[in-house]
C-alpha cells in the first residue's frame, strides 16, 4: 500500500539479533552475562538509532485517492459479528466526580 522505503539501514540489524538469539537457544535457552548485556546494548542501540533519524527518513505514509476499504477486505476472513470489547466501548465512558460509596449497614 505505502510505495516508499525507509531509506537508512540500522547500526544493529536483525542478523546480528538473531545471531545471538541462535546461540542462547542452541545452549539450552541460558544466556551468560555477556550475552544478557550484548542483548540489552541491541536493544538500546536500536531504539537510540531509530530516535536518532527525523521522522521523515523513518516513515512515509501517503494518501490513496478514492481509497475504497471495501477493495482491501476478504470477505471470506470478515467477521460477521464481531465481539465487542467492553475496554474500547467504554474508553470514552464519563468519569465520575466521586467514587461509589458502599450501602452502611
Amino acid at each position: 500500500m505505502l510505495p516508499g522505503k525507509v531509506s537508512w539501514q540500522p547500526k544493529v540489524t536483525m542478523k546480528d539479533v538473531e545471531a545471538l538469539k541462535a546461540v542462547v537457544k542452541k545452549a539450552g535457552g541460558n544466556p551468560t552475562p555477556y550475552q544478557v548485556d550484548l542483548m540489552r546494548y541491541q536493544q538500546w542501540a536500536h531504539i537510540n538509532n531509530i530516535l536518532e533519524h527525523p521522522l521523515e527518513e523513518s516513515y512515509q505514509a501517503k494518501g490513496i485517492q478514492n481509497f475504497k476499504w471495501e477493495d482491501w477486505v476478504d470477505p471470506t476472513k470478515a467477521i460477521a459479528k464481531p465481539y465487542e470489547r467492553t475496554d474500547t466501548r467504554l474508553k470514552n465512558y464519563p468519569y465520575r466526580d466521586k467514587p461509589i460509596e458502599a450501602p452502611v449497614q
